[in-house]
């Protein structure tokens, strides 16, 4: 943190600083990287959770909520892929921590639950392509092609459709809400 309250998060690739997190009251910037904001508690071939955020406020906000998971010294980790994860973040992810099961909480937006997918299939080495036309949702993966209106597509819906069961988590805030932070920003902290 900065004199002026300024909240700054480095996003690192190779050890080195390729982007920042900037956050204050009035401004909220979220890098677009190939890097990653790490925060782990444990030693990393201990890590048997793995959660994965956009942004590290978002991480933050979440833990807020979730206040007990740091209070059990459960061995976890929690990394931000800024605006738009990569598939060389995840398999960086999954080189450093093989054995989390991984908690996703990306936004209950659609990019968020595309974003849930396409984690997912990058954790497992496998690639899909998403579209979207007509509030639907349109996966080419593995030379079959899938339509899932965007009311119902979640992970879950597209683990059914393909016949995939990865076994991962997807976190949402309560219904109302589209992140963690927006659940903190309207001072409603009786989440959990």
């Amino acid at each position: 943190m900065d004199t002026n309250g300024t909240l700054e998060f480095l996003y690192e690739w190779d050890g080195q600083a390729v982007a920042r997190e900037v956050y204050k009251l009035s401004v909220h910037a979220v890098p677009q990287t190939s890097g990653i904001w790490l925060f782990t508690a444990g030693f990393t071939f201990a890590i048997n959770e793995l959660y994965i955020f956009s942004s590290a406020i978002e991480a933050l906000s979440f833990l807020q909520c979730h206040n007990y998971l740091i209070a059990d010294n459960k061995p976890l980790a929690f990394a931000s892929t800024g605006l738009t994860p990569n598939s060389s973040q995840i398999s960086h992810l999954h080189r450093l921590f093989p054995l989390a099961r991984l908690k996703l909480i990306f936004g209950r937006d659609l990019p968020g639950r595309v974003a849930d997918c396409r984690v997912a299939l990058w954790w497992k080495d496998q690639e899909a392509y998403f579209s979207y036309c007509r509030n639907n949702v349109y996966i080419q993966f593995q030379q079959a092609n899938y339509l899932i209106p965007e009311a119902r597509f979640s992970l879950n819906s597209f683990e059914k459709k393909a016949g995939l069961r990865f076994g991962h988590r997807t976190l949402k805030p309560p219904d109302k809400y589209e992140s963690y932070h927006q659940l903190l920003t309207n001072n409603n902290l009786s989440y959990e």
